[in-house]
C-alpha cells in the first residue's frame, strides 16, 4: 500500500534529512525535504502538499502549501520558492533600464510584458538568434575573468545606453547571471552620465539587485575609470 509505505517512511527516524528528492524504491510517491526548515513535501495528484506528521499519534496528513502573488508577473507561487521565483525576474534599475540573465532575454514573453525593445548583451557565450524583429541587440563579446580588459567596451555600452534613456524606450541589459559582466558596464554608464562613484553605483544597483557581484577585476578597471571622468 503505497499510504502505508509513505506513513512509515516518513515517521522513520532515520529518514535522510538532505534538501533533495527522494524516490525510495517502496515508495511510488516523490518526496522532498527542505533541510533547513525540516519541512516535508510530496506530490499528490500533480499538486504539492506539505506533510504533517505526528510521531506521539504515529499519523501524517498532506495540507495545502501556502502560495503567494508575485507583483511582477502576478503568479500565485509557494512561499517557500517566492523569493527564488522573484530573484528569476529581471531587476527594474529604472523605469527604462533591467537588469538581468540570459534565461531573461530568451523569454519572449517576458520581454513583451515588460516591453523591452533594445537588449545589452553582455556575455560573449550567450547568442540569442530569436529575438523578435522589433528588438535591436548589441551583443558584447565580453568573458567574466579578472584578467578580462573590459574598459574599451565603456564607451560603446555607454553609448548605446543612452540611446535607449533618451528615446523613451525600455532596455534589458544581460550577461548569463546578471551579477558581474552586465552590472560592471551599468556602473560605467552612471560614472558617466549620472556623476556616481563606483560603491554610489554599486550601492544603488545593490538596493535594486541584491545578488549582484562584479568581479576584482572589473571593479579596479571602473575605479581607474572613475579617476579618469573625474
Amino acid at each position: 500500500n503505497k499510504n502505508m509505505n509513505l506513513k512509515k517512511y516518513l515517521l522513520n527516524s532515520n529518514s535522510p534529512k538532505k534538501n533533495h528528492s527522494i524516490h525510495n524504491t517502496n515508495i511510488s510517491t516523490p518526496i522532498k525535504i527542505n533541510y533547513i526548515t525540516n519541512d516535508i513535501f510530496v506530490i499528490e495528484k500533480g499538486e504539492l502538499k506539505r506533510v504533517v506528521k505526528s510521531r506521539k499519534e504515529n499519523t501524517c496528513q498532506l495540507t495545502d502549501v501556502p502560495k503567494k502573488e508575485c507583483d511582477i508577473c502576478h503568479e500565485y507561487v509557494e512561499t517557500h520558492h517566492f523569493q527564488y521565483h522573484v530573484n528569476s525576474h529581471p531587476s527594474q534599475i529604472f523605469n527604462w533600464m533591467f537588469l538581468g540573465t540570459y534565461s531573461n532575454a530568451c523569454n519572449i514573453n517576458e520581454l513583451r510584458r515588460i516591453g523591452i525593445h533594445y537588449i545589452l548583451n553582455c556575455a560573449s557565450e550567450c547568442d540569442n538568434d530569436n529575438l523578435p524583429e522589433n528588438i535591436t541587440e548589441l551583443h558584447l563579446n565580453i568573458k567574466d575573468d579578472d584578467s578580462f580588459n573590459l574598459a574599451p567596451f565603456f564607451e560603446e555600452s555607454n553609448l548605446f545606453i543612452n540611446k535607449v534613456r533618451l528615446s523613451g524606450d525600455i532596455m534589458l541589459i544581460h550577461c548569463k547571471f546578471g551579477i558581474s559582466r552586465s552590472v560592471s558596464l551599468i556602473i560605467a554608464y552612471l560614472i558617466k552620465y549620472f556623476g556616481f562613484t563606483v560603491q554610489k553605483a554599486l550601492s544603488y544597483i545593490q538596493t535594486k539587485r541584491n545578488h549582484v557581484n562584479p568581479n576584482k577585476g572589473f571593479l579596479d578597471q571602473l575605479f581607474e575609470y572613475e579617476r579618469k571622468i573625474k
